[in-house]
C-alpha cells in the first residue's frame, strides 16, 4: 500500500478538514472532511483547528469567481488545497498547468500537486 492521502497532504491523522464545495463523489481516503462555507473554513485554519482547508472547483469560471477570496486567504497566510477535476471528468477545462496559471494571475503559486483519486487532483497553496 502507498502513502496515505493525509500524509501526502500534511494533514495529521484524525483531523477534521474544512471543505468548501465538497462534491459527493470525491474519495478523501483517511481524511475526515467537514463541509462548510469559505468564511467558516478559513476561521478553522486561523484558529489552528486544521492545518489547511480544501476548496473544490469544477471549471475555470468557478475558479475565477473564487480567485479574489483565495487571494485574500493567501495574503493572510491561510494555507489551502485547491481541488480540480481530472479531464474529462465534469467536462472540466482545468488541469494542473491551467489551474496554476490562472492562480498566478492573482499572485499565487502552487507548490505541490497530489492526485486524490481517479477523478480529482489538487494543488497546495501556502504563502511564504
Amino acid at each position: 500500500m502507498g502513502v496515505s492521502l493525509s500524509k501526502k497532504m500534511f494533514i495529521p491523522l484524525g483531523t477534521m478538514v474544512p471543505c468548501v464545495g465538497l462534491p459527493v463523489e470525491v474519495d478523501l481516503g483517511d481524511i475526515h472532511p467537514w463541509s462548510g462555507s469559505l468564511k467558516n473554513a478559513k476561521q478553522m485554519v486561523i484558529e489552528g483547528k486544521s492545518p489547511s482547508l480544501f476548496v473544490f472547483v469544477e471549471n475555470s469560471a468557478e475558479l475565477s469567481r473564487l480567485a479574489s477570496d483565495l487571494k485574500q486567504m493567501w495574503d493572510e497566510k491561510v494555507t489551502f488545497w485547491l481541488f480540480y477535476p481530472k479531464k474529462p471528468h465534469l467536462n472540466t477545462d482545468l488541469g494542473r498547468d491551467s489551474t496554476d496559471q490562472q492562480m498566478k494571475l492573482f499572485g499565487m503559486s502552487g507548490s505541490r500537486q497530489v492526485g486524490v483519486d481517479s477523478l480529482w487532483s489538487c494543488l497546495y497553496y501556502k504563502a511564504k
